[in-house]
């Protein structure tokens, strides 16, 4: 549900931002208010460990800035702890190429309403996990099998809340659920981490569709879909400047279409990180008033082992220039890493 916005929350995600007013929001992060599933710290996790739940994240403060309820006081907390169970089961009951033997992990949920009015999310069931080490729990370990390239992934499409109902998709990564004209689609990529393409996943039909952008890198990830006027558009660059793609869901060809200023701030981030990092899209927007569009984005260093996350926020209309963003944290496991026993 929708409620006025309490004056702290635009005194956060507004810090420049002087001729806007917040009335309304509608929260859509559900990814982002799941219950952790993992194993004690002396495992990497996944299936046939012992399991167990640890405090949402929503429970924890973040560094250096409010905590997550102050900054969105109507959020949900959805617990997939049961249902991680189910999709990992899913692949290694379907799959004959994917080794059982592996520890593997349900990761990166996307939430959507399917076509039924069910609410699902779509998720990734991998062995790819990096862990923190029992003995030194801010370094990171790898099992034994971790493979060279991240190419075991598979998608599973998840009812949310049942512990029986997953249906496998494909050997996809990185899932973004949105909605294009009342649809449910996912942007995803596929291949290994040199070479992963683009992918328009239909939710519905499980469909998938090779996405093609003139110049575009070896390895494509984190676009972020944005519904025009019956047009999909993606958040393909954020900084330096706000690069908008087109793609046309027919052809699944893309081109640029917008490039405008970015004023997004590294408050809050760590010097190490320098003056002009890269920044990757993590969320799709969702609506935060009439005239802008909500998303979050993240930061890690080179080894992928910590990361930074914002919120920031565009506006409604071409050219979809970046207006706003809170300060750079960090969701932490309570109690450290140990807790988690894992950190992705």
């Amino acid at each position: 549900s929708a409620e006025d916005c309490p004056s702290y929350l635009q005194k956060h995600l507004f810090p420049h931002l002087t001729i806007m007013t917040v009335p309304t929001f509608w929260l859509a992060f559900l990814a982002l208010t799941s219950f952790a599933r993992g194993t004690p710290p002396s495992s990497c996790g996944g299936e046939g460990a012992k399991a167990y739940r640890s405090q949402s994240l929503l429970q924890t403060q973040v560094r250096q800035g409010p905590t997550f309820p102050d900054l969105f006081p109507t959020y949900s907390i959805m617990d997939v702890d049961g249902t991680s169970s189910s999709a990992i089961s899913s692949v290694l009951d379907s799959d004959p190429t994917v080794n059982k033997s592996w520890q593997h992990k349900m990761i990166n949920p996307a939430h959507y309403l399917a076509a039924d009015g069910s609410l699902r999310f779509v998720a990734r069931v991998t062995h790819a996990c990096r862990c923190a080490c029992p003995d030194k729990p801010k370094q990171l370990c790898y099992p034994a099998e971790f493979p060279k390239h991240d190419d075991d992934s598979r998608l599973v499409s998840c009812l949310a809340g049942s512990t029986d109902g997953c249906t496998v998709v494909g050997k996809f990564a990185d899932p973004h659920a949105f909605s294009f004209l009342g649809h449910p689609l996912a942007f995803v990529n596929s291949g290994v981490t040199d070479d992963c393409k683009p992918i328009l996943l239909n939710l519905t039909s499980f469909d998938t569709f090779e996405l093609n952008l003139p110049g575009m890198n070896a390895c494509e990830k984190n676009w972020q879909a944005i519904e025009n006027k019956g047009e999909l558009l993606f958040s393909y660059f954020l900084t330096p400047m706000h690069k908008v793609i087109r793609c046309d869901v027919g052809s699944h060809l893309c081109q640029d279409v917008f490039n405008s200023s970015s004023s997004l701030r590294f408050d809050g981030l760590p010097s190490k990180f320098g003056n002009n990092p890269s920044v990757h899209g993590s969320t799709p927007y969702v609506e935060l008033d009439s005239d802008h569009l909500l998303a979050a984005a993240h930061i890690h260093d080179w080894s992928y082992a910590e990361y930074w996350h914002t919120f920031y926020v565009i506006q409604r209309e071409p050219p979809f220039a970046i207006v706003a963003n809170t300060r750079w944290f960090q969701f932490l496991a309570p109690g450290g890493y140990e807790d988690a026993g894992w950190r992705d």
